[in-house]
């Protein structure tokens, strides 16, 4: 009965490592606990099948792009125009996120990894 237990809790822990990104589309600060769990599918490196460590890396980097994305368009929407200018710091941040999205493969190509794993 317990064993059950950890094996649904490590299956909800799996679906929210990739699935967090849309809850944080309805719930924002969810965003605080789904990044911390999103970098542990980054700390998968002592795993020793390779494909099951590139698949959990590139689901982690899918999700990071997503809710980068999110946050720096949120930004810039709440900053209006202003957000785009590089009199604000938001504008530079919104540039970084934008060049965090594409350091080491777009979402497009980590999509791809991902389901071809």
């Amino acid at each position: 009965m317990l064993a059950d237990l950890v094996v649904i809790l490590h299956f909800a822990f799996v679906l929210f490592v990739i699935f967090g990104g849309l809850l944080v589309l309805r719930w924002p600060r969810l965003v605080y606990v789904h990044l911390p769990v999103a970098l542990y599918g980054a700390l998968m490196l002592g795993e020793a099948d390779a494909a099951v460590r590139r698949k959990a890396l590139s689901a982690t980097k899918i999700e990071i792009d997503r809710t980068a994305r999110r946050v720096g368009q949120e930004a810039v929407q709440l900053h209006g125009a202003m957000g785009v200018t590089e009199e604000l710091a938001v504008g530079h941040y919104f540039k970084r996120l934008s060049m965090i999205g594409v350091t080491f493969g777009d979402t497009s190509w980590h999509l791809r990894r991902h389901a071809s794993a």
